[in-house]
C-alpha cells in the first residue's frame, strides 16, 4: 500500500499578510462582485432553525463550484487522460426521521449536536431531504430482482433498516413527511417506472424537479420544520451537472449512513455503522483498472460533509483489518486543501479530492473539547470522573479566579497577547467565554488530568469533555456547537489559487502513469453540521472580535427550539433589532472574507493565518464597503427579515409551540395569580375560603430549588405560616415538558376554585356573596423568590388529618374525574370537618369543559362523555384538525364557524328549547349537570352577575394559562378572540356542563369586554 504524500514545495511558505499591498478603494468589477455577494447571501439566507450550517450555500459560491468541476473535467481531456465513466453514491441519514417503534438494543448514530436552555431541548438539524429522497429509491433492490439480476445500476444498501420505509406503515409517513407525501409516492412512482426503462437522465430530472419543489414551496415535514433548506441548490445544481454529462453512470449507490466512519467507542457501539460496515464491503470490488491500465478513482463532491474522506478511511481500515470493525483506526477529518493521493492496490489509485466549495471558502482549523466518552476507555472515564469530583470546589474557585483575569485582560484591548502567551493552552477558554458573553451561561470547568486538558460539567461533573485537534477528532467533536469550546489555533486556511490546485493534481496523476479516470461523485446528503459548524463557530469568534457587542444568543445563531420560538424573539423589539444588526454583521465580515479570497490580498499558503493577523484585515476591508454597498445590506436585511417573519407567521403562527408555548409568559401568570388571590380574599365574601386564602406571606428559602416536581418540600413563610412546595419553575422556561405539569395544575386548581362563583350572588361595592363554600379545593398560590424562580404553593396550616375511616363521597370523587382529575392518586385532609384533595394527578386540560366541550374522542380524553364527542364544538374541531394538522384553533375563527349555517342555528335552539322546558335551574343542577345529566335549565337572574364575573375569569386564565396541548385558544392580547371565547363559554360550556343557559344572553356589546386584569 503506498500513500503519497501531497505537498508541493512552493507552497511551503509561511502565510504572510502584506499589509502594504491590502487596497484602499474597489474598482468597478469589484463593486459589481460585492453588490452579487451581497444579494446572492441575504437573498438565500435561511434565519430558521433548520438553515443555521447552510449559509455558505448561496448562488454566488454555487456558480464558481459548479463552474470548476467543469474546469477540472476538461483540464483532464486537455492532458489527454480518458474520462472513462462515473459512479454515484447517495448516501441519507437513518435518524433524520427517528424511528416510531422503541428499540433500546439497537445501537444508533447519535452525534448531532443539542443543549438544554430555558425553551428546552435546541433542535438537532438533521437532514430532512435525503431521507426523503432515500425514499423514492425504497424499492429498486425488489426492481433489480425482477428487472435486472446480476447487472443492476442503482443498489440500496440495507432499506428495510428504515422502518418509516415500509409499505405497511402508511400512517407513519403521513405523519412523518406531511403535507409533501403525497408528492412524494408520485415521484417515486415515476423513478421506478425510469429506472426500469434504464433511462437514468429522466431519473436524474426528476429527483431534480423533486428537490426544486421541495425547496421553491418550502415543504414541511410532520414536524412543521422546513424540508429544503439552502443547501439542496448544490445538490440540484450537482445533478444537473451529471444529468448533461456525457459519462456513463456505471454504479449508482445509496443507503443510510453509508459513508459514515466506522469507529467503535464506549458511546458508539459496533452496529451502529452496520449500514456502512455493509457498503465498504460492497463497494470495493468495482475498484478494478479499466482495461488493465492504471486508472484513479476521483472521489469529488460539490460541498462539505458529505463522507468521501471517512469512505476513504474506511477503504483504508478494511484493507488492513478485514471485517475486524473493532481495529478500525480513526479517520483523520483534517480539512485539506490538496487532493490526498492513495494506491489501493496495482494499478487502481483513489485521488480524494476536497469539496469543489472549499476552493472558493475559508478553512478554520485548530482544537476543540469533545465528548470524553468518544476518545477513552470506560476505566479512564471513571478515573477522570473521580477524580474532578473530588477537586470541584476547588476548580470551581479557580475558574473564576481565571475568568477575571480574561475579563480585566479584554477589556485592556490586549485580547490576543493574553489569549496566545499565558504559559498553557487553556487561557484561550476564558478568553472566549468573555469574548462570547458566556460568563452567565457557561456550566463547563476546566481541568487538567494527567497532562491533557478536561471539562466537566459543573451540575453534572461525571459529564467530561477532553481536548482534541479537530483533524482528530471523531465526527460528533466537529458538531460542538459551544462556540467558546474551539481554538483556532491552527489558524484559518485560504485556498491556492484553482488552476495551482489543478496542476498539482495533474501532475501528480502523470506521475503515477495514470491514464483512466472514473469519477466517483458524492452527492450524500448528511447534516452539513461536520465542516459547517467548526465555519460557525469560527465566524462567531471573529464576529465578537470586530464588534464587540455582539452577543450569540441576540443572533439568528442563537439555539431555537422551533421556528415558534424564532418567531416569537422577531416580534420582541428588542432582540428583534439585534437579530437585524448581527444579520448586517454577518454579511459584512462574509463579504470581506470572500473579499479576501478572491483580490489576493492574502498570499495563499498551506499555512494558516491567525486571527491576530486576520482580524485587521477583515476590520480594513470592512471599513472599506461603500455607503452604497452598506445601504443594500441594510436595506436588505430588514426586507429579508420582514419576508421572514410573514414566513413564519404562515407557519408557526398557529402553532402549539408558538402560541401556546412561546407565547407564554410566567410574569403574567403570576401577576394573575396575585388577582386569584385578591379574589378569593376581598371580592368574594365567604367565610371558609377566606380563611383558605389568607395570606400566607413570601417564601423564607435558603436557596432557589431546581426546576420540576417537588416531594415532601414544606417551607416556612414571613407571616410564620407553612407551605408545601408542589412545582418549580425558572419564569423565563419555555420548556414544555417542565411547563405542562405546571400549567395544567394551575388551570385545574384555579377552574375549580373559581367554580364557587355560580353559587355566588352579587353583594355591594364590586363584591360577591357566597354564603357556603361548594366546591372544595386547596387553594394553589404563586410565589416568587429574587433568582427568577416561580413557585406553586398550597397552604398547610388550615388542615388537619383526615378521618381513613371516612368515605369520600362519590359525588365528589365524579366532579375531580370531569375536570380530568383522579382523586385516587392523591390524598385528602380536613378542613371544617370537609374533605379537601392533597397531591392532584391532573390529566390534560386541553379538552372537554377545558375547551369549551371540543377535544373529545372515542378513547375517552378528559372523561368524554357522549354528548361532548358530539358537541358542535368538538364537530368543528375535528374538522378543522384533519384540514390543518396540529395548528391551534382560535376561538374567534371557531365561534365563527359554530355559528355560521344551519347547523349551528339548530344546536343554540335546541338548547334554548331544552331550558325554556325544564324551567328555572334548581339548586342541584349545576352539580348534576357536573355529574353527567343533560337536562339544561333557564339560569337564575340572581345569580347572573356571578356568573358573568365566573365566565370572565375563566376565559382570563385559559388566555394567560394555557395547557401546552391545547387545540382551541385564546390568543394573547387578541380582543377578537377574547370576545369569542366569552360567548363560546356562555353559548356552551354553561349549558353542557353546567346545565344552564340564559335565553336572553349574558353578554351585551362583548368585545368592549376586557380580560380580567386588563387596564
Amino acid at each position: 500500500m503506498v500513500h503519497i504524500h501531497l505537498r508541493m514545495i512552493g507552497y511551503l511558505s509561511v502565510f504572510i499578510v502584506s499589509f502594504a499591498t491590502v487596497k484602499t478603494s474597489f474598482g468597478q468589477h469589484d463593486a459589481m462582485s460585492h453588490s452579487a455577494f451581497i444579494k446572492s447571501f441575504i437573498k438565500h439566507y435561511e434565519s430558521t432553525p433548520e438553515g443555521r450550517y447552510t449559509h455558505e450555500y448561496h448562488p454566488f459560491l454555487l456558480e464558481r463550484t459548479a463552474q470548476s468541476f467543469k474546469t477540472l473535467e476538461q483540464r483532464l481531456r486537455d492532458q489527454s487522460f480518458d474520462l472513462s465513466g462515473r459512479m454515484i453514491i447517495f448516501g441519507y441519514e437513518e435518524q433524520a426521521i427517528p424511528s416510531y417503534y422503541t428499540n433500546f438494543c439497537m445501537p444508533k448514530i447519535n452525534d448531532e449536536a443539542s443543549f438544554k436552555k430555558d425553551a428546552g431541548w435546541s433542535m438537532k438539524l438533521h437532514n430532512m431531504f435525503g431521507i426523503m429522497t432515500g425514499f423514492l429509491f425504497k424499492d429498486v433492490n425488489e426492481i433489480n430482482r425482477q428487472y435486472f439480476e446480476g447487472m443492476a445500476l442503482l443498489e440500496h444498501v440495507n432499506p428495510e433498516s428504515i422502518l418509516v420505509f415500509d409499505d405497511r406503515a402508511a400512517i407513519f409517513q403521513e405523519d412523518a413527511f406531511g403535507e409533501f407525501f403525497s408528492i412524494m409516492c408520485r415521484v417515486k412512482k415515476a423513478v421506478a417506472a425510469a429506472y426500469k426503462k434504464g433511462d437514468i437522465k429522466t431519473l436524474f430530472q426528476l429527483v431534480c424537479e423533486y428537490w426544486h419543489i421541495l425547496y421553491r414551496d418550502e415543504f414541511k415535514i410532520g414536524t412543521r420544520q422546513v424540508a429544503g433548506t439552502q443547501d439542496i441548490l448544490f445538490s440540484i445544481e450537482y445533478l444537473n451537472y451529471l444529468t448533461e454529462s456525457t459519462l456513463p453512470c456505471l454504479k449508482f449507490f445509496t443507503g443510510p449512513d453509508i459513508t459514515y466512519p466506522i469507529e467503535i467507542s464506549s458511546k458508539q457501539k459496533k452496529d451502529a455503522t452496520r449500514n456502512a460496515q455493509t457498503f465498504v464491503q460492497q463497494f470495493l470490488p468495482h475498484l478494478q483498472p479499466v482495461d488493465e491500465q492504471n486508472t484513479v478513482y476521483i472521489f469529488c463532491s460539490f460541498v462539505d460533509g458529505v463522507g468521501k474522506s471517512t469512505m476513504l478511511g474506511n477503504i483504508q481500515n478494511s484493507m488492513k483489518h478485514g471485517l475486524q470493525y473493532e481495529q478500525f483506526e480513526h479517520v483523520n477529518n483534517s480539512s485539506s486543501q490538496l487532493c490526498e493521493l492513495f494506491q489501493y492496490k496495482d494499478k487502481v489509485f483513489i485521488a480524494d479530492m476536497p469539496a469543489q466549495i472549499s476552493h472558493f471558502t475559508y478553512k478554520p482549523d485548530g482544537i476543540v473539547f469533545v465528548d470524553a466518552a468518544t476518545e477513552l476507555s470506560q476505566e479512564r472515564l471513571a478515573q477522570m470522573s473521580d477524580y474532578a469530583r473530588t477537586i470541584l470546589p476547588q476548580l470551581e474557585s479557580d475558574y473564576y479566579v481565571r475568568l477575571a483575569e480574561a475579563q480585566t485582560a479584554v477589556a485592556r484591548g490586549d485580547f490576543f497577547d493574553h489569549a496566545d502567551n499565558q504559559g498553557d493552552d487553556i487561557a484561550w477558554f476564558y478568553k472566549n467565554i468573555v469574548l462570547l458573553a458566556k460568563q452567565a451561561t457557561n456550566t463547563w470547568i476546566p481541568f487538567l488530568y494527567q497532562g491533557q486538558w478536561c471539562l466537566c460539567h459543573r451540575e453534572h461533573p461525571w459529564e467530561l469533555r477532553v481536548l482534541q485537534d479537530l483533524g482528530l477528532v471523531r465526527s460528533e467533536g466537529l458538531k460542538n456547537i459551544d462556540a467558546e469550546q474551539m481554538h483556532f489555533i491552527h489558524g484559518v486556511r485560504f485556498p491556492l489559487w484553482y488552476n495551482d490546485f489543478v496542476n498539482d493534481l495533474l501532475e501528480r496523476l502523470a506521475a503515477q502513469g495514470i491514464k483512466k479516470v472514473i469519477f466517483v461523485d458524492f452527492l450524500s446528503m448528511y447534516p452539513r453540521s461536520s465542516r459547517e459548524n467548526v465555519r460557525i463557530n469560527f465566524l462567531l469568534q471573529q464576529m465578537a472580535l470586530l464588534e464587540r457587542s455582539f452577543v450569540v444568543d441576540h443572533s439568528l445563531y442563537r439555539s431555537f427550539v422551533s421556528g415558534g420560538e424564532l418567531l416569537h424573539n422577531f416580534q420582541d423589539k428588542e432582540l428583534g433589532d439585534a437579530f437585524r444588526s448581527f444579520f448586517a454583521l454577518e454579511t459584512k465580515v462574509r463579504l470581506a472574507l470572500s473579499c479576501c479570497i478572491e483580490d489576493g490580498r492574502l498570499n495563499r499558503s498551506l499555512a494558516g493565518i491567525s486571527l491576530a493577523s486576520l482580524t485587521p484585515v477583515l476590520r480594513d476591508v470592512m471599513g472599506h464597503i461603500s455607503d452604497q454597498d452598506n445601504a443594500l445590506i441594510n436595506e436588505m436585511v430588514d426586507q429579508k427579515c420582514a419576508l421572514q417573519i410573514e414566513q413564519l407567521q404562515k407557519h408557526f403562527g398557529l402553532s402549539k409551540s408558538f402560541v401556546n408555548v412561546q407565547q407564554s409568559n410566567l410574569d403574567d401568570v403570576y401577576l394573575f395569580g396575585q388577582k386569584i388571590e385578591h379574589i378569593f380574599r376581598e371580592v368574594l365574601q365567604c367565610d371558609s375560603l377566606n380563611k383558605l386564602w389568607d395570606d400566607v406571606g413570601e417564601l423564607l428559602l435558603d436557596r432557589p430549588y431546581q426546576q420540576g416536581i417537588q416531594t415532601d418540600l414544606y417551607v416556612s413563610t414571613t407571616k410564620e405560616k407553612t407551605v408545601r412546595v408542589l412545582y418549580a419553575l425558572n419564569v423565563q422556561t419555555k420548556d414544555v415538558a417542565l411547563l405542562t405539569p405546571a400549567l395544567r395544575l394551575i388551570r385545574a386548581r384555579w377552574y375549580l376554585s373559581l367554580c364557587n362563583f355560580l353559587f355566588a350572588q352579587k353583594h355591594d361595592r364590586g363584591t360577591y356573596y357566597l354564603k357556603d363554600e361548594q366546591f372544595w379545593v386547596v387553594p394553589l398560590m404563586l410565589k416568587k423568590d429574587n433568582n427568577g424562580m416561580l413557585y406553586l404553593v398550597e397552604p398547610v396550616d388550615p388542615f388537619t388529618a383526615w378521618n381513613k375511616d371516612a368515605k369520600i363521597s362519590t359525588v365528589i370523587d365524579a366532579i375531580y374525574k370531569r375536570f380530568n382529575v383522579d382523586a385516587k392518586h392523591g390524598y385528602f385532609a380536613e378542613f371544617e370537618k370537609r374533605p379537601y384533595l392533597h397531591a392532584w394527578d391532573v390529566g390534560g386540560t386541553n379538552v372537554a369543559l377545558y375547551a369549551y366541550s371540543g377535544g373529545c374522542d372515542a378513547r375517552g380524553q378528559g372523561e368524554a362523555r357522549e354528548q361532548d364527542q358530539n358537541s358542535l364544538v368538538n364537530l368543528w374541531l375535528t374538522k378543522y384538525r384533519a384540514e390543518n394538522g396540529g395548528l391551534v384553533y382560535p376561538t374567534s375563527s371557531l365561534y365563527k364557524d359554530v355559528t355560521s349555517g344551519s347547523i349551528g342555528e339548530v344546536f343554540f335552539e335546541q338548547m334554548k328549547a331544552l331550558a325554556v322546558a325544564s324551567g328555572k335551574l334548581p339548586v342541584h343542577g349545576i352539580t348534576a349537570a357536573l355529574l353527567g345529566h343533560k337536562t339544561v335549565y333557564v339560569g337564575d337572574a340572581d345569580y347572573k352577575s356571578a356568573i358573568k364575573f365566573f365566565i370572565r375569569l375563566v376565559t382570563t386564565m385559559d388566555m394567560m394559562v394555557k395547557d401546552p396541548d391545547a387545540d382551541i385558544v385564546i390568543r394573547s392580547g387578541n380582543q377578537d378572540d377574547y370576545a369569542a371565547a366569552l360567548l363560546l363559554f356562555e353559548k356552551c360550556t354553561l349549558p353542557l356542563y353546567f346545565g344552564m343557559y340564559y335565553p336572553d344572553g349574558l353578554f351585551k356589546d362583548v368585545y368592549r369586554i376586557k380580560p380580567y386584569g386588563d387596564a
